[in-house]
């Protein structure tokens, strides 16, 4: 019964776990950064077009 021993699993699945941890935030971080560096980028284009048309 050695591989009740065995820890070699357990740190398979949390390196597992930390790694999934780690890209969810990553993904998350990277569609709020997004979501609002598309607004932004809106709101200088309107900006430079109504500067444009003075």
């Amino acid at each position: 019964m050695g591989f009740l021993r065995d820890e070699s699993g357990g740190i398979t699945v949390e390196w597992v776990l930390a790694t999934g941890l780690a890209m969810g935030l990553t993904l998350g971080a990277t569609a709020i950064i997004g979501s609002g560096a598309g607004t932004s980028a809106t709101d200088i284009g309107t900006g430079m077009a109504r500067a444009s048309d003075r």
